[in-house]
């Protein structure tokens, strides 16, 4: 039987846990790991269909779908796991074939993406935690995909602080880290490309 770790946890101790007794995704707040809970259909199919979006742009080594942990600064430990990342060129050395961590002391990803699951705690985490720890990490855009509220946060990082613009239906995402990318809302929303 696998032990779970006494927490809370520095961000040394859980870097370097070796018997791991997590099956899916975690994240580290404060110190304390948990588990990612199972994601909706729509979620994954719209993570999905926005990496291969991406991929028309972007070699896969720069793209994350939930496999790259980032660090954020906090007094205790804590480790974010986006769903779908665009990561800064350095990174793909940086980061290599082991863990995939990206460190305080390396450059932010350029592009979280979270797609909010069912329920209110989720969307608090989403658009008000999550926020204040991309924030804290200087990451340039920080998207955020509602299924239920049909649309899409765009959060640029302007003068120190996150200014949004939310999209709904036919209107167009304009990325500042992907000029070129032609999507809209309703395109990444229900999954399916535009004809």
């Amino acid at each position: 039987m696998v032990q779970v770790p006494v927490q809370p946890l520095t961000a040394e101790e859980y870097l370097r846990l070796t018997d791991w007794p997590y099956e899916g995704r975690v994240e580290v707040e404060d110190g304390s790991i948990r588990e990612v809970p199972t994601e909706e259909r729509i979620n994954t199919l719209i993570e999905l269909f926005l990496i291969a979006e991406l991929l028309k742009f972007l070699p896969i080594q720069r793209l994350s779908l939930g496999q790259v942990e980032v660090e954020v600064p906090a007094a205790k430990a804590r480790f974010r796991n986006p769903d779908v990342m665009v990561l800064h060129p350095a990174h793909v050395s940086l980061l290599g074939n082991g863990r995939g961590t990206i460190r305080l002391h390396m450059p932010p990803p350029l592009l979280v993406v979270e797609v909010v699951s069912p329920g209110v705690n989720h969307e608090k985490r989403d658009d008000q935690d999550k926020r204040k720890d991309y924030a804290a990490r200087g990451i340039p855009e920080y998207w955020i995909v509602d299924p239920a509220k049909q649309s899409v946060s765009v959060l640029r990082w302007v003068s120190g602080e996150y200014e949004d613009e939310v999209k709904t239906g036919p209107e167009r995402i304009v990325s500042s880290v992907l000029p070129q990318l032609a999507l809209s809302a309703e395109d990444l929303l229900q999954a399916r490309r535009s004809v």
